[in-house]
């Protein structure tokens, strides 16, 4: 049998294949959004953390209405700077395997589908990294942390951290480079 790939980048739901076969999971993987950089000035900011990754096996049935959410990246600052950043959005596919439904909510449990946890936002505390996306939250057989931001060491216009990668399906994402 042929793989098929599904991706999808935006939307609230999809509909699976009609020739899915009902024999063999299906692997789903969701990745939540990044958190965007802080906004300088005079005081550079830290980048934003990376989005986690988490995965599992799902028995979808065949031309069955699944609800998900793609977690964008967080919205860029706007204000005068100096502005944090925002955190991502979580990323998450909702489905019951005991029932065999999905329901249009974020799953509360592995039991009810897969979530990934956002970035956060950078800030401008040159202490703590911006957190990237938690695997210890999100739900899914696989589950990796997304990279934390990057530090903000310097002043007066020399640039800020650099954003923490996203996980990938080979592990945890990376910190982001001290600015």
């Amino acid at each position: 049998m042929a793989t098929k790939t599904i991706l999808i980048t935006s939307g609230t739901s999809f509909t699976t294949p009609s020739d899915l076969k009902e024999d063999i999971n299906a692997t789903v993987v969701v990745i939540g959004g990044g958190g965007s950089g802080a906004k300088g000035g005079n005081a550079p900011g830290c980048g934003g953390g990376g989005g986690a990754l988490a995965t599992s096996s799902l028995n979808l049935k065949a031309n069955t209405l699944i609800y998900v959410s793609v977690g964008a990246g967080g919205a860029a600052p706007t204000a005068s700077a100096p502005v944090n950043g925002s955190a991502g959005g979580i990323s998450w596919l909702n489905w019951n395997s005991t029932t065999r439904t999905s329901a249009n909510a974020s799953p509360g449990s592995a039991t009810n589908g897969v979530l990934a946890r956002a970035g956060a936002g950078g800030t401008f505390s040159t202490l703590t990294p911006p957190a990237g996306g938690s695997s210890t939250t999100s739900y899914g057989t696989t589950r990796y942390a997304g990279g934390n931001g990057g530090l903000s060491t310097s002043v007066n216009f020399t640039g800020g951290g650099g954003g923490g990668s996203a996980a990938s399906i080979l592990g945890n994402g990376f910190l982001g480079g001290t600015g």
